[in-house]
C-alpha cells in the first residue's frame, strides 16, 4: 500500500481551508502551520495530522503548500528557501516583480504557483478546441471576472483577480502575448478593476472588477467557424454567421471533478513520481508575474 503524501499547509484561511479539505479527501496527510489558535483548532477538527504555529515545529514533509496572504509570500518563501522540498504557492506569486525574479534565481526549479483555473475542465476543453482548430481560425479571446468587493485586505483586488485570467489565456493558447492597453478602475482612489488587452496572433481582452453587483465568470473564444463560451456553469459552442437569425448551440459535457481537485491531484501525483510536474512551474509563474507588472504599470497603478 502506498504511503500517504505528507504535506505542510502554511495558512488555513479562506482558501487554505479548501486546500486542506481537498488534500485530505485525496488521501494526503496534511500538517497545518498557522499563527491563529482558532485556525489550528479548526484544522485539527477537519482531520489535519497536526497543527503548529511555526514552520520549525513541523515534522518531515514532502512539500510545502503556501496559502498565506499574498503580501507575505516573499517572506514566507524566503523562510523555506534553504530546504529541499518543492514549494507550491497560491497566486499571486508575489506583489513585486523584482521579488518574483529573486525567488526564481534562488530556488526556481522547486517553486510552482497554484493557478487553479488552468485545471478547470472548461478551460482545458477550450485549449483542445484551440489546438484542434474546432472553431476555425481564432479571432479573439475575452475573459470577464467581476463581483462585488473582496474579502482580502492586504492588497487591491486586481492582484487576486487578474492572475486567474492571465493563467486562463496562457492555458488555452500556450502564450501570454505583450500588453498593448490597460485602463484601471478606481473607487475612492483605490484600484478595484481593470481592462487590459494583450496582442499576439489575435487580441486577448480581459476585464476584472469588484464594482459589479452580480458575479460574472465568462470566457469567450471566437473563431470564424464558431464561438466557445463558458458562462460560469456551462461550456457552449455557438455556430452560425452574420446571416443566421440565431446560433446553433451545443452544450459540451464537463467532468464532475472540480478545478481544485484536479490541481491537488496533479500535485500529489507529481510528489509520488506518478505524473508530470504541475503547470505554472517557474517559467510560467515568472511570465504571468511579468505581465501583471506590465499591466499595472501601463494602467498607472
Amino acid at each position: 500500500m502506498t504511503e500517504p503524501v505528507r504535506l505542510a499547509l502554511l495558512g488555513c484561511g479562506i482558501w487554505g481551508k479548501k486546500l486542506l479539505r481537498t488534500g485530505l479527501n485525496l488521501g494526503a496527510k496534511v500538517w497545518v502551520v498557522d499563527p491563529s489558535a482558532e485556525a489550528r483548532e479548526k484544522a485539527l477538527a477537519e482531520g489535519a495530522a497536526g497543527a503548529v504555529h511555526e514552520v520549525s515545529r513541523l515534522p518531515m514533509v514532502e512539500a510545502f503548500v503556501v496559502a498565506t496572504p499574498a503580501s507575505t509570500h516573499f517572506d514566507v518563501l524566503s523562510i523555506l528557501i534553504d530546504r529541499d522540498e518543492p514549494i507550491f504557492v497560491e497566486k499571486p506569486f508575489t506583489l513585486d516583480f523584482s521579488e518574483a525574479e529573486e525567488l526564481a534565481r534562488r530556488c526556481g526549479d522547486r517553486i510552482f504557483v497554484l493557478h487553479t483555473w488552468r485545471y478547470h475542465p472548461a478551460v482545458r476543453s477550450m485549449r483542445e478546441f484551440f489546438r484542434e482548430g474546432t472553431l476555425g481560425p481564432i479571432r479573439w479571446l475575452r475573459t470577464t471576472r467581476t463581483n462585488w468587493t473582496s474579502p482580502r485586505r492586504d492588497c487591491d483586488p486586481i492582484w487576486t483577480l487578474l492572475p486567474h485570467d492571465l493563467s486562463i489565456i496562457l492555458e488555452i493558447t500556450g502564450n501570454l502575448p505583450p500588453v498593448s492597453f490597460a485602463q484601471a478602475e478606481t473607487s475612492s482612489g483605490v484600484p478595484c478593476g481593470l481592462i487590459a488587452r494583450l496582442d499576439g496572433e489575435f487580441p486577448c481582452i480581459t476585464e476584472v472588477s469588484t464594482r459589479y453587483a452580480d458575479t460574472r465568470r465568462e470566457i469567450r473564444l471566437h473563431g470564424d467557424d464558431g464561438v466557445a463560451q463558458f458562462n460560469g456553469e456551462d461550456l457552449l459552442i455557438h455556430r452560425g454567421d452574420q446571416k443566421s437569425p440565431e446560433p446553433s448551440t451545443t452544450k459540451i459535457p464537463l467532468t464532475e471533478q472540480s478545478a481544485l481537485e484536479n490541481e491537488v491531484a496533479s500535485l500529489l501525483r507529481y510528489l509520488r513520481d506518478d505524473g508530470p510536474a504541475p503547470v505554472s512551474a517557474i517559467d510560467d509563474a515568472i511570465l504571468i508575474a511579468r505581465r501583471m507588472h506590465e499591466i499595472r504599470t501601463l494602467a498607472g497603478i
